[in-house]
């Protein structure tokens, strides 16, 4: 059964990068209680038995589909809605919005699959609303005495036949009419009778949505158990997003529309602590290993990588530009938020450790810190990046992820990325924090950052370090 799921996904892997690493992130769990597929934010849950029956064509979709609700955390949104909805007209509203990314992605949809133009770009809030609309106008209006409504009750008919009675009496011997029939047709049974029902909207028009026969995966909330762990698990997936769209443009599958879901990422309203915070989380925790093949798909011709573990000290590299742009007080408040945000991850412990390279046109220091140490800030030159990626190379560091703080005054590929920043980019992904948002120099180096595609950049708010 596995051996068939893992042919699915290294057809996402071989055609879709970016939906793979999302899917990659999450255990496939078998559940014979689950209809289809079941997302919860964690997990891709999926019945035995249905997978054993579908052809690897549908069930590479019905992956692409799970991952998509991943993508636009629909498990997280389902959370959000607070307890008090329709879970399953949230479904159907989620199953809508996942489908139509994938459409406007550039995937076209297998047999039974419906594009939902009118809901195009929606939020699946938005969807659910308006499914939520729709239904309700289907709903008779109660007659405020409590008598049946003359609207929405069938008027006599004259027949014998087994015609229905439209909607269905008061009367549970169905006086009115001869038939027995609970179904909503109008009345024109086998006889001769000719009654009909003057309900206005018999659910036959446009606005009557059933959902549809082929939509393969439900959607569960999240679970938390407080706030807390709900904001890290949200950090994470986030990060995910971000990861993944990393992977989907080095392999350049990224549409326009993908990389307009993933531009929320950027969006300088999300505050910079929370921003740190979810790189901090996705790159230091458990992820895959791509230098190593999982040795449950040893047998697989396509390379399927290991989950990796957590190291110390060297997981995370906090670079520090120390041409006398960086004030002592910058430095211990980005130290505060990075391990504030391990504190997040049990894994690491109560006392986790960051290694910190000071840099200006070289290395001037290179320490371990601990929350409770105290920086030992090395510098005060001129102004060069390069000399840090020579540094990791050199000495074999393997990180997940570095974060460097600068004011971004340096201009120049060689003194940027030098010879050895490609690849450090290859093993772990690289965060520019910018110290202040007002410098002449931060439109030109985020400019770079972007042409070169060496890294994201965040950029801090004048007084963040207040």
């Amino acid at each position: 059964m596995s051996d068939k799921l893992d042919e699915a996904k290294t057809q996402i892997i071989t055609r879709a990068a970016f939906f793979a690493s999302i899917l990659l992130k999450q255990d496939s769990i078998p559940n014979p209680n689950v209809q289809r597929f079941r997302v919860d934010g964690e997990t891709i849950q999926y019945n035995p038995q249905y997978v054993r029956e579908q052809t690897k064509e549908q069930l590479w979709f019905d992956l692409l589909v799970a991952s998509a609700h991943n993508v636009l955390k629909h498990p997280f949104r389902a959370k959000a809605m607070g307890g008090d909805y329709d879970k399953d007209l949230f479904n159907h509203a989620a199953g809508i919005t996942a489908i139509n990314t994938l459409h406007d992605s550039g995937f076209t949809l297998p047999e039974g699959y419906t594009y939902e133009r009118e809901y195009k770009d929606w939020a699946v809030e938005r969807v659910y609303r308006k499914l939520k609309e729709l239904a309700d106008e289907q709903q008779p209006d109660p007659d405020p005495e409590g008598q049946p409504n003359p609207d929405t009750q069938p008027q006599d008919g004259d027949g014998d036949g087994d015609g229905g009675d439209g909607e269905k009496d008061d009367d549970p011997d169905g006086e009115e009419g001869k038939g027995d029939s609970d179904s909503d047709d109008d009345g024109d049974g086998d006889g001769d009778g000719d009654g009909e029902d003057d309900k206005k909207d018999d659910g036959d028009g446009d606005d009557d949505r059933e959902p549809p026969k082929n939509m393969p995966c439900d959607v569960h909330e999240v679970q938390a158990k407080d706030q807390d762990e709900l904001q890290y698990k949200e950090a994470k997936a986030d990060m995910s997003l971000h990861s993944a769209a990393m992977a989907g443009r080095s392999q350049g599958d990224m549409s326009a529309n993908l990389e307009r879901l993933v531009r929320e990422l950027k969006d300088p309203a999300i505050p910079p602590e929370e921003i740190i915070n979810r790189f901090v989380c996705d790159t230091v925790r458990e992820g895959n290993d791509w230098n190593r093949r999982n040795k449950r798909h040893m047998s697989n011709p396509v390379f399927m990588p290991r989950k990796s573990s957590l190291g110390i000290g060297n997981d995370l590299i906090i670079a520090w530009d120390t041409s006398c742009s960086i004030t002592e007080r910058m430095v211990n408040k980005g130290y505060d938020q990075i391990f504030s945000s391990l504190a997040y991850i049990e894994e690491y412990g109560s006392n986790p450790k960051v290694t910190a390279i000071y840099c200006d046109t070289e290395v001037c220091g290179v320490e371990e810190l601990s929350a409770d140490d105290k920086p030992n800030i090395r510098g005060g030159g001129g102004t060069r990046f390069a000399p840090v990626f020579d540094y990791i190379m050199e000495h074999d560091l393997q990180p997940k992820g570095v974060i460097y703080f600068t004011d971004g005054e340096l201009w120049g590929k060689d003194d940027i990325i030098g010879k050895n920043g490609r690849d450090v980019q290859n093993i772990c992904p690289i965060l520019w924090v910018l110290v202040e948002e007002d410098l002449y120099c931060v439109d030109d180096f985020k400019r770079f950052v972007k042409e070169e595609d060496f890294g994201e950049v965040l950029t801090l708010p004048n007084g963040w370090d207040e």
